[in-house]
């Protein structure tokens, strides 16, 4: 990759979240993230109240610049989170796998996203993953799940990922999703519907 980009991740899962210019002198001095992010957070979505800001202690610098495996540079640059830094490999991957939220299924207890990949494969009942939401009427930190296994559930033809947050009714979210070997989901203005208790049989 291009020496004078610098790549923040997610610390747990290693989407990547942003990718900074910096100088020559700045590459070869390593730069932390303090030097690179605000003190209040990586910014994501901008709203009225402040927006969506990624707190530092979930964020992460790969020191050793990495290769690129089968992907475009300039992929990287203009579309970051669609790309994961793998630590092991020391490589930026492009998954070519989606998350499509399903909004009918989303409630103010999860948010509930298909796991949409290019040609059909095994995905166990589990698989990890993280998320953070921002309400749009607080200036707050945001809520974090922590990185851990969630549940996958098959509905027909489409495997589906159940992720739990709790959310205040009738009010909008920003939501970042990041699922393990998935490019990573940023929604607006996401309302989530009422939980529906099914009738007592």
């Amino acid at each position: 990759m291009d020496s004078k980009v610098q790549l923040i991740v997610d610390k747990d899962l290693g989407h990547i979240l942003a990718v900074v210019s910096v100088t020559d002198a700045q590459r070869s001095a390593k730069l932390t993230l303090a030097e690179l992010v605000a003190q209040e957070g990586l910014l994501l979505r901008n709203s009225p109240h402040g927006g969506l800001r990624l707190p530092v202690d979930q964020l992460d610098v790969p020191q050793d610049m990495p290769s690129v495996l089968n992907v475009d540079p300039g992929t990287v640059i203009q579309r970051p989170r669609t790309h994961i830094y793998d630590k092991k490999g020391g490589t930026v991957i492009a998954p070519n796998k989606d998350l499509i939220l399903d909004k009918t299924a989303t409630n103010i207890e999860e948010v509930v996203v298909e796991l949409k990949t290019p040609t059909p494969e095994a995905i166990s009942s589990k698989i990890m993953a993280k998320a953070y939401a921002q309400s749009q009427d607080s200036s707050g930190p945001p809520q974090i799940l922590s990185a851990g296994e969630v549940d996958v559930r098959v509905e027909g033809s489409k495997k589906k990922a159940y992720i739990p947050l709790n959310f205040e009714p009738n009010t909008k979210y920003d939501v970042l999703v990041l699922v393990q070997g998935f490019s990573a989901l940023l929604y607006e203005s996401l309302l989530p519907n009422p939980k529906v208790t099914p009738p007592t049989p």
